[in-house]
């Protein structure tokens, strides 16, 4: 929930924002964005409730603006996805490129929120939901103008079955993997020690 006000006192005007989320309950894992070794990263975007035709404009329109690769789009629940583009790209460029998305506000600021200072997209199943799944591909003229993430690329390829065209692989064949807290509504009888005081 958010909340946004606007109050005059002694002459000033003060904007208060206010926004709820919930506490991480749940414990999942996820890829990182940032590249191991290096100070690159892929770009890796978090949508939610967003129509597909969209987050196909607006994914085509940072294709062509930014000269990116592929996008390849992951289903996390109905109308929510995650994007990567495993491009690599310098930190500076990647944060300007999310400031031009309407992807999740909260996501964009993963970068120093995070402690391993990267974006992190879920990869496994997060309460009662199901691990992500792979939904299609949207290609893009530039694809391979930038050196790729070829372990990322492989990633996507064999975990989700992705049509992945690796034109200019770094030929790295690391990915960042990460376990965090993330809120969820869990059924606690799939839990197995609470499942057992249930029964």
């Amino acid at each position: 929930m958010r909340i946004s006000t606007v109050a005059s006192l002694l002459g000033h005007s003060f904007h208060l924002k206010f926004e709820t989320f919930r506490t991480p309950n749940a414990g999942t894992r996820g890829v990182v964005a940032r590249i191991p070794c290096t100070n690159e990263y892929m770009l890796f975007l978090d949508y939610d409730h967003i129509s597909h035709p969209r987050l196909i404009d607006e994914c085509t329109t940072l294709q062509d603006e930014f000269a990116l690769g592929d996008f390849h789009i992951i289903e996390t629940h109905p109308s929510s996805e995650h994007v990567i583009c495993i491009d690599r790209l310098p930190a500076r460029e990647e944060v300007e490129i999310m400031e031009s998305s309407t992807c999740d506000p909260l996501y964009r600021h993963g970068l120093r929120l995070n402690k391993e200072r990267s974006w992190v997209l879920r990869v496994a199943e997060k309460g009662n939901r199901p691990k992500p799944r792979y939904l299609y591909t949207l290609a893009s003229e530039y694809n391979g103008m930038r050196l790729q993430a070829e372990g990322m690329g492989l990633f996507l390829r064999y975990y989700y079955k992705a049509e992945v065209r690796l034109s200019n692989p770094d030929g790295a064949y690391y990915i960042g993997i990460q376990d965090y807290m993330t809120a969820s509504r869990i059924d606690v009888r799939k839990l197995p020690k609470i499942a057992e005081a249930v029964k």
